[in-house]
């Protein structure tokens, strides 16, 4: 499935189906997303975060909105990785308590940020503050829904 190094303790893979996703996380002691382009949310750390990873990731883009600092994982400047994230994961493969207590609030944080019920209550928030901006304008259809015509 991955490439073995370091006497099979750490795997480099590359594509795995969604399906599959579950197992590899379970299998899994720490989540590392070293991202150093652009990064507009990073879903992967939300999905590993549910599954109880704590997550060493880089502070680029959104990734800090889900990952926080000390808490459910750790966040590493991309300028910085080559010097940090060796230490970081050491850190936390070496740390049992710590890294089962940043799992735990990983877990947490998924679930009261990104459950289904939660998204959908914020996307229903944000059509009902559409309706009140569009109402009066003539862009609203008798339907409630938005748009002319």
């Amino acid at each position: 499935m991955g490439k073995r190094v370091t006497g099979g303790s750490v795997r480099f893979l590359s594509y795995v189906p969604h399906s599959a996703l579950p197992e590899w996380y379970r299998a899994a002691d720490v989540a590392v997303v070293p991202s150093v382009g652009k990064e507009a949310f990073g879903l992967v750390n939300v999905e590993a975060m549910a599954s109880g990873l704590p997550v060493v990731a880089s502070r680029i883009g959104g990734i800090p909105e889900i990952v926080v600092h000390g808490e459910n994982g750790f966040l590493v400047p991309p300028a910085k990785l080559r010097k940090r994230l060796p230490a970081l994961l050491i850190r936390l493969l070496a740390d049992e308590t710590l890294r089962r207590a940043m799992g735990e609030r990983a877990a947490e944080t998924a679930r009261r940020h990104f459950s289904w019920q939660r998204t959908a209550d914020r996307q229903l928030a944000l059509y009902r503050g559409y309706s009140r901006i569009f109402a009066g304008t003539g862009v609203m259809r008798e339907n409630g829904g938005i748009g002319y015509g």
